[in-house]
């Protein structure tokens, strides 16, 4: 059987990017699915969790499309099985740093591959997806492409020399945010409130300052102000996050996710 679509590795990732398409209502449209996954554990938690919408398999299939979803570590592997599968294939990678020179290299020079950067939202649809492609890449497989992953959020199309960039922010980014929001939690609790209110106080109060980004179009500077009364509450723990550093931890963090990115890309290389 043929596949429109095969993801190789059932991961979080390649699973929480199913899910997100299977709930989203949208999977009809891109055909049939498939997951490979080769540890059999896991590929009873996924036949349980996707039913008769997706095909787990252990081998890849003949697929039009392939979506690479492992570690990168495991993606040479991957990309082979895929490539010897289906030499007319088109390659799309979501792994941290590995290049398109390196998907082809892999593959062919010929083959049409696509890196992306989804986040972990996907599975709730609420990602932000970054996708860079070859030159020359047909309005067909950019259509797909986009098809696939605004189903389970945002999509944007930049160059290939932005995307470790990308990946520092949005898709590292929600660890970031859970660390704040645990660090919030903890200090509610280490003055006093209970973990069950302090937990729900900082899960509202994320959900409603992003609602006030996204829906309001004020500039996050303007929003700030708006909540900081001269010699009040606010100003007085801005002072100290900004004295204790918290803005040069944030570009050190960005910069130093880049630079991973790049180093896992130098270890994948052939």
């Amino acid at each position: 059987m043929e596949f429109e679509l095969a993801v190789i590795g059932g991961g979080k990732m390649g699973a929480g990017i199913l899910r997100g398409l299977l709930d989203s209502g949208r999977s009809e449209v891109l055909g049939t699915l498939a997951v490979v996954e080769r540890n059999e554990l896991r590929a009873e938690v996924l036949r349980s969790d996707f039913g008769t919408h997706v095909a787990v398999i252990d081998t890849a299939p003949k697929a039009t499309y392939y979506l690479i979803a492992t570690k990168p570590s495991d993606l040479p592997q991957a990309v082979k099985d895929a490539y010897r599968a289906n030499r007319e294939a088109v390659f799309i990678s979501i792994a941290a740093g590995v290049t398109l020179e390196t998907l082809h290299e892999l593959s062919s020079e010929s083959s049409t591959c696509v890196r992306v950067m989804p986040n972990t939202a996907a599975t709730l649809q609420r990602s932000i997806s970054a996708v860079a492609v070859d030159d020359g890449t047909t309005g067909e497989v950019l259509e797909f492409v986009e098809r696939l992953f605004r189903s389970v959020g945002d999509v944007v199309f930049i160059s290939e020399s932005k995307i470790d960039l990308v990946t520092a922010v949005s898709g590292s980014g929600p660890a970031y945010l859970y660390l704040l929001a645990e660090a919030l939690e903890d200090a509610a609790v280490s003055v006093g409130l209970p973990f069950e209110l302090a937990s729900r106080l900082v899960q509202q109060t994320l959900v409603g300052a992003s609602h006030m980004y996204l829906e309001t179009g004020k500039d996050l500077r303007v929003l700030k102000r708006e909540v900081t009364s001269p010699g009040g509450t606010t100003a007085a723990a801005l002072i100290e996050l900004e004295r204790c550093g918290l803005r040069a931890a944030v570009y050190d963090a960005i910069r130093a996710a880049i630079r991973r990115a790049e180093e896992i890309g130098k270890k994948t290389q052939l």
